[in-house]
């Protein structure tokens, strides 16, 4: 009996750790997903200002007609936490209810209150197993889904009139899963399968008039104009086109085609465009009779396709691309330009000098600069081959090392960039104890030193060939390079190095923690079983001279370890191929966080304001974007202009005002005394009207400052006193 209490009372125990341990993380630890470069899928606005773009995972947002595009917001995620991929396409009923189906996955039918920042599962209570590729809402009442049986592989159509409270089948008599579904009210409606065949309904779903194609070609999009005019997009090649509500229908050819065309869109009863695979763009001014090509062929690279369209009228049109982009037009597509464009590539590194500015690199070469906390990037250089390693000394210089020996250096906060080859290997490392000082490892035991900011590189004898994953000094005189199965320390600036074996050991990452620990990540590899490839994270409290195993975690897809990282004396984070992993206890214990990111590398600048990347662009970051910009462009705005600022001095907060007469690309720029740029507060375009955006200056010294205004045309600086 008294066993059995025992057992119980260290259960209950367990439980209140477990359920303390994500109290805690649910209130320090509020990371927010802020970037990521998948593949974009449908693209819709339902007014000029309102729209959003889905990727399958994740939505991206716009309330002020495409200007600026949200951070990403999850649609669906499994009682574990864990993102569900999802093939997404859906209904915009308003500006805050949005419909949506899930393809392949469950559930198969979703739903938004809030215009797409939070989304529900809708459960049909329909028998049998379906999955659903398409929905339309005609009203808040009345809505169409469609699908395929995935038995039958046949049509699904299922129907509400409740609002999705309940859903009713409707036979069809189309042979392969729906493509399209579009109605002109609740009555009549049209609907396109994956075959040949296409069907009109008159009487809301009950029966079904079969249409085939003559060219026994997919079906894809349907759209009606108005109650007579309506086409269907034929893949690949050909366009249907009906003038009498679908009595009749004319096929025309979309030449000199001959690429698989993925959306069509009119805006009118004459002009429409077609997108597809390759970046090509059609467009027609006779209701599709006639095509010209607007954008060429881009290359065989499917990173090149263009997968959905939207125009809000014949001037301005959107296109989502498979490499995660938004084209944008505001000439009826004679022109395109990225209206979002986030940083591209698996991110390897990421580094602020203060909570506002940062950089990231990126396996492409890139190189992204933010102004807001990670909030937006722009694209500052991109090198000749892959980055790896990056370190920011302040807001001006900052250096990179790369594959093939590559070193990069900015002295002008990323303006300008000096690319240089200091060797063949590739350069896994960068560290600089000083703006001079400082050292990169790379393959094959190469370790090099310079002590003029990088004009000349000493090569270091490292006593080894083994690949070297890192350079870290803890102070002037200490430091570590680690490798594979090897770890290299100095305790006289570099001048010799001790080595210890790490047997079977790929290391990848070291973090100093304080003057008692250290933390080593490393990952077991034998190519065998067992053991099959252990990822370990050890511990030293000696200065690194021995070292104990602190965590291990067993993964059979020979998923890396990539970094360890903490943001204050108990927190602290493991990035890995297959996850995030935390403990909040100092490394006593740790426990896996999530399953579902792919994280390369963590960066903390102050308590619990840190940033993670990772692959496909990844970045989250728990850092509230202070910088207010309040919009007031409902005034008519006849000139441009740059007021004092207010309160002025201030202490720490204060407000800076503009008004922008055309729409045009805004920079709102903050300088010392001496001329440094010490932060950007606007880089973006912005649309005619009145602004308002706040500063703090809390991690500035008192003093005199400046702020810039930069627009087409026309720039104003004004001077404003902090005073502590």
């Amino acid at each position: 009996m008294k066993n059995t209490l025992r057992k119980y009372l260290i259960i209950i125990i367990y439980v209140i750790q477990f359920l303390f341990s994500n109290l805690v993380l649910s209130q320090s630890s509020d990371w927010q997903l802020i970037h990521i470069r998948k593949p974009l899928d449908q693209l819709k606005f339902i007014s000029q200002s309102n729209g959003m773009v889905f990727d399958g995972t994740y939505a991206h947002k716009t309330t002020d007609g495409g200007l600026t595009w949200s951070k990403p917001l999850i649609l669906y995620m499994d009682i574990g936490n864990n993102v569900i991929e999802n093939s997404l396409k859906i209904s915009y009923l308003n500006d805050q209810i949005v419909w949506g189906v899930t393809g392949y996955n469950n559930p198969n039918l979703i739903k938004s209150t809030n215009g797409g920042i939070n989304w529900t599962s809708i459960n049909t209570n329909l028998s049998g197993y379906f999955y659903l590729t398409d929905v339309f809402f005609v009203n808040q009442n009345t809505g169409y889904a469609g699908g395929s049986d995935q038995y039958t592989l046949k049509a699904k159509i299922i129907k509400t009139t409740n609002g999705g409270l309940n859903w009713t089948d409707l036979p069809n008599g189309l042979n392969s899963r729906v493509m399209s579904i579009y109605f002109r009210n609740t009555m009549i409606g049209w609907i396109t399968a994956f075959n040949n065949q296409f069907a009109k309904t008159t009487d809301g779903g009950i029966t079904y008039e079969l249409f085939t194609n003559s060219s026994g070609q997919s079906n894809k999009e349907v759209q009606f104009i108005d109650s007579l005019r309506g086409w269907i997009l034929v893949d690949p090649g050909s366009i249907l086109r009906t003038t009498n509500s679908g009595l009749n229908w004319a096929s025309y050819n979309i030449t000199p085609g001959g690429f698989n065309y993925n959306d069509m869109y009119f805006a009118d009863s004459l002009n429409g465009w077609i997108c597809g695979t390759y970046g090509e763009i059609y467009h027609t001014s006779n209701s599709g009779i006639n095509w010209v090509v607007q954008r060429g062929y881009q290359g065989g690279s499917p990173y090149s396709d263009l997968y959905s369209m939207y125009f809000k009228d014949l001037n301005t049109g959107f296109i989502s691309k498979y490499s995660g982009d938004i084209l944008k037009t505001t000439n009826g597509g004679n022109n395109w330009f990225y209206s979002y464009y986030p940083p591209t590539g698996n991110i390897t590194s990421i580094k602020f000098c203060n909570i506002k500015t940062g950089w990231i690199i990126s396996d492409d070469g890139s190189i992204w600069k933010s102004f807001n906390g990670g909030f937006n990037w722009s694209n500052q250089y991109t090198a000749q081959s892959t980055l790896n390693s990056l370190i920011v000394i302040d807001s001006q210089l900052v250096y990179c090392s790369g594959n093939s020996g590559s070193f990069l250096k900015t002295t002008n906060s990323g303006n300008n960039w000096t690319e240089q080859n200091i060797g063949s290997n590739n350069l896994n490392s960068i560290f600089f104890i000083n703006s001079n000082s400082g050292w990169v490892s790379g393959n094959n035991g190469d370790l090099k030193k310079t002590t003029n900011a990088g004009q000349n590189w000493i090569t270091i004898n490292s006593n080894t060939n083994k690949n070297l994953n890192q350079v870290l000094f803890i102070n002037d005189n200490t430091g570590f390079v680690i490798g594979d199965s090897v770890i290299l320390k100095s305790i006289n600036a570099g001048q010799n190095w001790n080595i210890l074996s790490f047997i079977n050991h790929k290391l990848t990452s070291i973090f100093f923690q304080n003057p008692q620990n250290l933390f080593l990540t490393g990952n077991y590899v034998t190519g065998s079983f067992p053991p099959y490839d252990w990822r370990h994270l050890f511990k030293s409290t000696d200065f690194g001279n021995t070292w104990v195993l602190n965590f291990s975690s067993y993964n059979t897809d020979r998923g890396y370890f990539n970094t360890v990282c903490f943001s204050d004396s108990l927190t602290g984070w493991i990035g890995a191929d297959d996850g995030i992993f935390k403990t909040n206890n100092s490394g006593t214990s740790w426990y896996l966080w999530n399953s579902t990111y792919s994280i390369n590398n963590i960066c903390f600048k102050e308590n619990n304001i840190g940033w993670m990347v990772g692959k496909n662009s990844m970045i989250f970051t728990t850092y509230e974007n202070t910088v207010n910009i309040q919009n007031k462009n409902q005034i008519i705005v006849s000139n441009y202009k740059l007021f004092q600022n207010y309160p002025n001095p201030f202490n720490p907060k204060t407000n800076i005002k503009y008004q922008i007469k055309n729409n045009s690309f805004v920079s709102i720029k903050i300088f010392d005394i001496l001329g440094k740029e010490v932060e950007t507060l606007v880089n973006e375009k912005q649309s005619s009207g009145i602004y308002e955006v706040s500063w703090d200056a809390s991690q500035y010294p008192s003093g005199v400052y400046f702020y810039r205004l930069i627009t087409d045309g026309f720039t104003d600086t004004k001077k404003m006193i902090l005073l502590k």
